[in-house]
């Protein structure tokens, strides 16, 4: 009877896969974080070192927002009994998609670190300019930037990363769990996702006004999510069109 109870209160692989895949993401997002604020040590103010390190604290809503949108495609299927984690297609394709996301984001925060020496704010809209994208650009960034230095590095973190996702999913418990278990887990997960996706239970969805937590502009710099930044900025900007066109 005790072993039974044990067995029953074990989280579903589903679940584990899931929360593993949205922490993971967090702590390679805040990871970032550091390496953005080490690069602007200069800038820093030591009587408002407790602000930076709140920074860090005050961005995971932002953050969660992230990983939730990102973390999509896996909460839809990995439930599903047929497709789900008992597929090895579909485990082959969790480890692909989460490699590619991790490296895309990590790559992305790159960018954002000299984006933000450059024009001292995070990735916006400047950013998806066609200029941006011209051979000119590209050539000019390809001299100017260790490239092939940061693509080596974004490899290392996410192989890294990703060895740590695999390594905590093969030693999961492979009992089968019952189906009040896995929709709890499921009702849990959704309640969870879309939470975040709006940033808690307030009125409207949570926006990068939310980083503007101090002073020090620094600080509130360090709490921007850059790909929510650069997200919304293009949002807004699609929005100011549409009003203008009425």
């Amino acid at each position: 009877m005790i072993y039974r109870n044990k067995n029953l209160l074990n989280i579903p692989v589903s679940f584990q896969v899931l929360t593993l895949f949205s922490i993971s993401f967090l702590l390679l997002i805040g990871f970032w974080r550091f390496i953005f604020l080490v690069h602007h040590i200069p800038k820093l103010q030591l009587n408002n070192l407790h602000l930076y390190v709140q920074s860090f604290w005050v961005a995971l809503r932002l953050d969660a927002v992230v990983v939730s949108y990102l973390c999509l495609p896996i909460f839809v299927t990995v439930f599903l009994p047929y497709i789900g984690w008992k597929s090895q297609l579909f485990r082959k394709i969790f480890y692909l998609y989460s490699g590619i996301t991790f490296f895309l984001y990590s790559f992305i925060s790159i960018i954002d670190i000299e984006f933000f020496k450059e024009f001292g704010t995070h990735l916006n809209i400047l950013a998806w300019q066609t200029n941006a994208y011209s051979k000119e650009f590209l050539q000019f960034a390809w001299k100017e930037y260790p490239i092939i230095f940061y693509l080596i590095g974004v490899i290392l973190v996410v192989y890294f990363w990703m060895k740590f996702i695999v390594n905590t999913l093969q030693n999961n418990n492979k009992i089968k769990k019952s189906l009040f278990i896995h929709i709890c887990s499921f009702l849990i997960g959704f309640i969870v996702i879309g939470t975040c996706i709006r940033g808690g239970w307030q009125e409207r969805p949570i926006d990068w006004g939310h980083a503007m937590f101090s002073k020090d502009q620094m600080a509130n710099q360090i709490a921007l999510n850059p790909l929510f930044n650069f997200g919304r900025s293009i949002i807004q900007l699609n929005s100011e069109k549409n009003i203008s066109h009425l």
